[in-house]
């Protein structure tokens, strides 16, 4: 059965950086910022304009893989599951997560110079104190530039 690879992190830990990585060994859909746009702005984890294709990817036995920041929350982590399990029989979440390691975040959303860096280190202030990796998971170091060492 197919593995459905979910990366999780504050904004500017890796997550792109990573599943660009992921494209290629994922036949499947590969969806960064899975919950961004959704169907009706419904937080719903069947509401991802991702969803569909992730369904059928993943029923024909495709590897695919999804970033989001909102995984960050145990409840959405628990949702993805539930729902996944429910409409893919027999599939394999596996979960990639990185550090909770905020100055390294910040440091790499101001690096990017998007017009979002506000919205970003804002959120990412917000998360870092309510995101948790589980106990006993190993967690990637945050991504850093090659050009930082």
């Amino acid at each position: 059965m197919a593995t459905l690879t979910v990366v999780v992190g504050l904004p500017g830990s890796g997550k792109t950086h990573l599943l660009d990585r992921l494209r290629a060994t994922r036949p499947g859909a590969v969806a960064d910022d899975y919950h961004a746009a959704p169907h009706g702005d419904s937080p719903e984890v069947t509401a991802s304009r991702h969803y569909p294709a992730l369904v059928t990817s993943l029923r024909a036995g495709l590897g695919c893989a999804v970033a989001d920041i909102a995984f960050t929350d145990t409840g959405r982590r628990l949702e993805l599951e539930r729902v996944f399990r429910a409409d893919v029989v027999g599939v394999t979440i596996e979960w990639v997560f990185f550090a909770n390691d905020l100055e390294a975040c910040l440091a790499n959303v101001r690096r990017r110079c998007r017009e979002s860096r506000t919205e970003e280190e804002e959120m990412a202030r917000w998360l870092a104190p309510r995101y948790f990796v589980p106990e006993g998971v190993p967690a990637l170091p945050v991504w850093a530039s090659p050009v930082d060492g």
